[in-house]
C-alpha cells in the first residue's frame, strides 16, 4: 500500500497530496526543498508554488488514533486545504467549497479504509 495518495481537482489543475504519518509528510516536503514546516499537531495542511504550480499537502499523524478520529482528522485537514485553494483562486462560493470537501474526501476515504 502506498505510503502516499494524490488527487487531482481538475477545475483548477491543483494536486492535492496525503500522508498518514508525520515522517513521510515531512520526507516528501524535504524532497521539495521545504525544511521550515513543522506539524506541531496530528495534522496539517501546506501549500506549495512552484513557479505557476499550486499544490496542497496534507500530513496526518494517525498512529495513536481510532478509525472515526482518523476520518475526522481527514475532514480538519481538508477543510483547510480547500480554504487554502479558495484564498489562491479568489473563490467565494460555499456550494463549490462543499463539493470540493465531499468529492476530497470520497476520494482519500478509500485509500484510508483499507488501511485502517
Amino acid at each position: 500500500m502506498s505510503k502516499k495518495k494524490k488527487v487531482n481537482i481538475q477545475l483548477v489543475d491543483v494536486d492535492v497530496v496525503m500522508f498518514l504519518s508525520r515522517d513521510d509528510y515531512h520526507k516528501y516536503l524535504h524532497k521539495k526543498g521545504v525544511y521550515d514546516v513543522e506539524m506541531y499537531s496530528d495534522g496539517v495542511c501546506t501549500s506549495l508554488v512552484k513557479g505557476t504550480k499550486f499544490k496542497l499537502v496534507i500530513g496526518i499523524e494517525v498512529g495513536k488514533h481510532k478509525p472515526l478520529e482518523i476520518k475526522g482528522l481527514i475532514v480538519h485537514e481538508l477543510s483547510h486545504a480547500i480554504t487554502l485553494l479558495f484564498q489562491e483562486y479568489g473563490f467565494h462560493d460555499d456550494e463549490l467549497r462543499s463539493y470540493l470537501l465531499q468529492f476530497l474526501y470520497m476520494e482519500f476515504i478509500g485509500w484510508v479504509d483499507d488501511k485502517y
